[in-house]
């Protein structure tokens, strides 16, 4: 099970560079990987991913897309009213 390791506005510094390097190596690299992720079902999503509960409430089909990279080795949550990607590793 994949656990929550942050979203998109945290797990970068300032100047691009990943906090968690073994994940991606800066901002650009999340955005290419975000453009080649494969989309999967919510169901599918939770059954890889150990979900808190503070982000439940955003794992409707309509607000959030479900998405998995690097060959499932990190999933993806995407907030599609917020436009927050919150990531599991």
């Amino acid at each position: 099970m994949k656990t929550y390791v942050g979203n998109c506005a945290n797990l970068f510094r300032q100047n691009g560079e990943c906090v968690l390097p073994e994940l991606f190596s800066d901002v650009s690299d999340f955005v290419v990987q975000l453009e080649n992720a494969r989309k999967m079902s919510r169901l599918s999503f939770l059954r890889h991913v150990e979900m808190p509960l503070e982000l439940r409430r955003i794992t409707h089909p309509k607000r959030s897309d479900f998405l998995s990279i690097k060959n499932g080795k990190i999933y993806i949550l995407q907030d599609t009213y917020e436009n927050i990607e919150y990531v599991f590793a």
